[in-house]
């Protein structure tokens, strides 16, 4: 139906936009993109067509797209209420959770009352942007518009999905563990920092048995278990944030990288006072990325880790020295 209306009105881009969505629920992701591509070639700037690319990107693990389009229509101000709606339910399905909050509620507080998914998402905007009172409000409403949703609360999915994060942590600090690499060690006890208290304590107790306990071991092994921070997560904290759009399995490796790095600055006895945190996270990504043939440059990793040229080119000689 949608293929026959184009063709009979080739200018009318919601049947565009639509037959696109279609396209995309049937996997069918090279027609979705194209005919997306062809309503923005044919009609640049159409909000509904940027917003459904953004949500392919996003569930084709496209991070680079998603992370530059996010920043596109963050800066976009809809004059009607339906691509204001748009935008705030877009922003909400790709857990942007601040952006889609300041949308959906402004167009609450309008008296916007929408489709059934307006309060679901205001529901979820409001609940991860710490707003749970007026999340559990609004999702009282969404029981109204769509009650089959009932089970779905976003205060039960993330109760859910912090389980499933433990268990993500635990099997990844134990398979560290179990190399008996210093460098893996030290990842398995970075992994255990994230969980809260109970769990924490509960998995040093299990992976003790299998760290091999040296000076520099035992040491942040002692950091952890008193949830104290030590310095070298602080490093490994900034990487990480920097490498939040990235694929999961290079995030691992670059901070797998620095923590080997860092078993060489113990070893060596190199001065780690008065760190500077963005330098060495910024030089450790710039050698990281060169050895994996990834394009950077000094400049590029400086402007990342917002720190200057010169100070990344000097940080950069330090790693390259202590892994020579």
């Amino acid at each position: 139906m949608l293929t026959e209306i184009i063709d009979e009105y080739p200018e009318f881009w919601s049947a565009y936009n639509n037959l696109a969505l279609a396209y995309f629920y049937l996997n069918k992701i090279d027609e979705a993109m194209d005919l997306l591509n062809e309503v923005l070639e044919k009609n640049p700037g159409n909000l509904h067509a940027l917003c459904n690319q953004l949500i392919f990107y996003y569930y084709c693990h496209k991070h680079k797209e998603v992370e530059e389009l996010t920043d596109g229509l963050s800066r976009v101000y809809p004059m009607s209420f339906e691509h204001r709606y748009k935008l705030g339910a877009t922003f909400a399905l790709i857990g942007q959770y601040k952006l889609s909050y300041r949308w959906l509620k402004k167009l609450y507080t309008q008296g916007f009352q929408g489709d059934n998914s307006f309060h679901y998402w205001l529901s979820y905007a409001s609940y991860y942007t710490g707003r749970e009172a007026f999340a559990k409000e609004m999702w009282k409403l969404a029981l109204e518009d769509v009650p089959d949703k009932e089970g779905e609360e976003p205060w039960r999915i993330s109760q859910k999905a912090a389980k499933v994060f433990q268990s993500k942590v635990d099997v990844t600090a134990k398979k560290k563990c179990a190399t008996k690499n210093v460098h893996d060690q030290l990842y398995s006890l970075y992994m255990a920092k994230k969980l809260p208290e109970q769990q924490r304590l509960l998995l040093l107790e299990e992976i003790k048995s299998s760290i091999h306990m040296s000076t520099l071991l035992d040491e942040v092994y002692t950091y952890v278990w008193q949830d104290k921070q030590h310095v070298i997560f602080e490093v490994a904290d900034v990487i990480e944030l920097e490498m939040e759009s990235q694929n999961e399995s290079d995030t691992q490796d670059l901070l797998s990288f620095w923590f080997y790095v860092y078993v060489q600055v113990y070893k060596q006895s190199y001065d780690f006072q008065h760190v500077n945190v963005n330098a060495w996270a910024a030089a450790v990504t710039y050698i990281w990325a060169k050895e994996k043939r990834q394009a950077i440059t000094q400049a590029d990793a400086a402007k990342q880790y917002s720190i200057s040229v010169a100070t990344v080119r000097k940080y950069s000689k330090i790693v390259n020295t202590l892994l020579n």
